[in-house]
């Protein structure tokens, strides 16, 4: 179905709208005698942002992206053992084509 040129430009920019979730973990856990010889710590940071709008066939323009920190070890200052990564993806424009296929299909044989 056809859209106005206005609400095609509303939803591009309702579609640039990031929503951002931050969540930290720490976990203390006590050594255990005659196996350690200190306690251990566990620290994990991570940052998602992702499209606001909900509507996942709405998304091949955004970007979504995660960004983890996890540290662990006598304390989470960083100088011990420490893994970090930072990703990025969105839908590719074959993956769009072909749900776009998928859409007209479903539209046909739903006999509209």
């Amino acid at each position: 179905p056809e859209t106005s040129a206005e609400t095609q430009s509303r939803v591009r920019q309702q579609n640039k709208q990031q929503t951002r979730r931050s969540i930290s973990v720490v976990i203390d856990r006590s050594r255990i005698p005659q196996l350690e010889s200190w306690d251990t710590k566990f620290c994990a940071n991570a940052v998602v942002q992702y499209p606001t709008n909900r509507d996942d066939r709405l998304i091949q323009d955004n970007i979504v992206s995660a960004d983890v920190d996890a540290k662990w070890g006598a304390d989470c200052s960083g100088r011990g053992p420490r893994v970090q990564i930072n990703a990025t993806w969105q839908k590719s424009v074959e993956q769009r084509r072909e749900e776009r296929r998928e859409e007209a299909a479903e539209w046909e044989s739903s006999g509209q």
